[in-house]
């Protein structure tokens, strides 16, 4: 899935394998309540803006909203809390 965007290979494959364990199906609720989903673990604060409210658990839709998400941080990994574990918080 990495490859369908141009980002770092590397740095995406560690997000994703440190988020989801590369599992599409990964759902997780969060010590504050909140959701996350699918292979990026899209937080459900991010659901209304990235898709329409629902949960993004099918793999195309998770990765649309990983790139939105990705966008967002300035189009770096900054936004996801494993970026500090894949040395990659301010890089594409």
């Amino acid at each position: 899935w990495c490859a369908k965007y141009s980002w770092n290979q590397a740095n995406c494959q560690c997000i994703m394998k440190a988020e989801s364990g590369t599992n599409a199906n990964a759902a997780n609720q969060n010590t504050g309540g909140s959701y996350d989903v699918g292979l990026w673990q899209i937080n459900d604060y991010n659901w209304n803006a990235c898709s329409s409210g629902k949960a993004p658990c099918d793999p195309s839709t998770n990765l649309a909203c990983a790139i939105d998400v990705y966008n967002w941080g300035g189009k770096t990994w900054k936004n996801w809390a494993t970026c500090s574990k894949c040395g990659c918080c301010s890089s594409s």
